[in-house]
């Protein structure tokens, strides 16, 4: 799609009821090695870009990062060597997110861009290996008093969790800054991204449907070995002004095929996502499969593992 001249425009942050800019947080940016001041857009129902692409009063974009970290994730699973793909404007999207597709969650979003959540969870989950279908797993709910909302955010790179509702993060051999937390071995090294480590994301939508983040996918291996492996969990601290809300970016982002529907006239916007095509890290997953208990539970304490209130 061809992009208009907009005349006298800055576009300074992403901004959307759906894709949100998230302010002072660390040192993230919307792409994993790549450094402030490269260049923003604002993709809110009412920009100026969203607006001048309509076609009928609507609009809307795609969006499919492919890989942030390539190269750096391969022990967490497989990725194709693709260009970012991003289409904004109205039209017809139908070939570039068929609706007989993978399974899709669909969300009609509040109006402050937030997601109203039913669980968010870490745990552990055990996948057919054959239909890559979750078949058992145990998850416990990170915020069992009260379940905050969660946002989507390009320019951020990891998970963020607000302290707010997290008595501690607790490491054992990880050690944490501001943005991540890091250990000296290798990631490839480490058995705890092969052993089904997961968030569990599932949102107020009337559904089963429910959303698995693999571990692995917050991870990298540095190349230039600064770092034997960087975790890329980011506690809150909504006193300083941080997000009171959980945040996943980029390298949650990546997993899937993003699709939003905007109407800017009637402000009801829509967003439709999948599992990429481009990158299949393990354990990763949509759907409403039921699973069973695992038998043998979680082994919290191992040397590896990163404990989220538990």
């Amino acid at each position: 799609m061809n992009f208009p001249q907009i005349d006298n425009v800055t576009y300074t942050q992403i901004d959307s009821y759906l894709f949100r800019s998230v302010i002072r947080i660390g040192g993230d940016y919307w792409s994993y090695g790549i450094s402030p001041g490269t260049g923003n857009v604002s993709l809110s129902p009412h920009s100026q870009l969203i607006e001048k692409t309509a076609v009928n009063h609507k609009s809307g974009f795609l969006l499919d990062t492919g890989a942030v970290a390539p190269g750096e994730q391969a022990f967490a699973g497989t990725y194709s060597d693709v260009n970012p793909e991003l289409y904004i404007g109205g039209g017809n999207y139908g070939d570039l997110f068929p609706s007989n597709g993978k399974e899709t969650i669909k969300i009609n979003t509040w109006l402050n861009g937030a997601f109203s959540m039913n669980e968010i969870a870490y745990g552990k989950v055990k996948m057919d290996s054959i239909t890559k279908t979750p078949v058992g797993g145990n998850w416990y709910d990170l915020y069992p008093a009260f379940t905050p909302d969660l946002i989507f955010a390009p320019n951020f790179r990891g998970l963020g969790l607000p302290s707010t509702y997290i008595y501690h993060i607790i490491t054992d051999g990880w050690w944490c800054e501001e943005s991540f937390c890091h250990r000296e071995e290798k990631c490839e090294d480490l058995d705890l991204f092969s052993e089904g480590y997961t968030f569990k994301f599932q949102f107020d939508i009337g559904t089963a449907q429910y959303l698995l983040v693999p571990l692995g996918a917050l991870a990298v291996q540095p190349k230039d070995g600064s770092y034997g492996c960087k975790l890329y969990i980011q506690e809150f601290e909504p006193s300083e002004g941080f997000s009171s809300q959980v945040v996943l970016g980029s390298f949650v982002i990546q997993l899937f095929r993003n699709y939003v529907d905007y109407d800017p006239v009637h402000n009801s916007p829509r967003i439709f996502f999948r599992l990429s095509d481009f990158v299949d890290f393990n354990d990763a997953y949509i759907g409403s499969a039921p699973t069973l208990e695992l038998d043998d539970g979680v082994e919290w304490m191992t040397s590896e593992q990163v404990l989220f209130n538990v």
